[in-house]
């Protein structure tokens, strides 16, 4: 990953060669960020996002995710986002990326029936598992793993699928309130 050097970590019997796994420790301003940034950067087939809650704003960070979804989209890059939209804070917070993000051309999809509280980030052969959710906050501790193991990434996407595929809706349907007719005489 660009601009992080972290040592290569065994985890008991899940343990091989082609496995790295790192720990990523911090603030939120700090490593968090950045890890998440090369994922999506260097992503080249596809890429998966599974949040609480995400933000785009015009603070660094948040802008900075928002520019590498566009340029990954732009490569051809499959996306695929889903948010919550369990309560109603989080609800407008997440309707509000997402709207930004269609602009881009990249979907977003919501849960409304369950809390979506995963915070997994998949790239090709990597995955950021963690309790980041990608916001504007930079004064959080938070930790992750970063994961550089196909077999690993490859189910981690295939969960944010299923969870899409099972629990969500597409975010216009969650969104957009259509407007209120009024009755002939009211």
């Amino acid at each position: 990953m660009k601009g992080i050097t972290l040592e290569k970590l065994c985890l008991g019997s899940y343990c091989h060669h082609e496995t790295m796994v790192h720990v990523i420790w911090g603030v939120q301003k700090d490593y968090i960020p950045a890890a998440i940034l090369s994922l999506i950067d260097e992503a080249v087939r596809r890429i998966s996002i599974s949040s609480y809650i995400m933000t785009i704003s015009k603070s660094s960070y948040s802008a900075k995710i928002r520019e590498s979804l566009r340029r990954a989209y732009a490569k051809g890059v499959d996306i695929a986002i889903i948010l919550d939209a369990y309560s109603n804070h989080v609800k407008d917070h997440n309707c509000r990326t997402a709207s930004i993000l269609s602009k881009d051309g990249i979907d977003v999809w919501l849960t409304s029936k369950k809390r979506n509280h995963m915070k997994i980030y998949t790239a090709d052969d990597k995955a950021f598992i963690g309790s980041a959710n990608l916001t504007s906050h930079e004064n959080s501790l938070e930790l992750g793993l970063l994961v550089i193991d196909n077999t690993v990434a490859e189910t981690l996407h295939t969960i944010i699928m299923n969870t899409i595929e099972r629990y969500g809706v597409l975010w216009k349907q969650i969104c957009i309130t259509p407007p209120q007719h009024k009755e002939f005489g009211s």
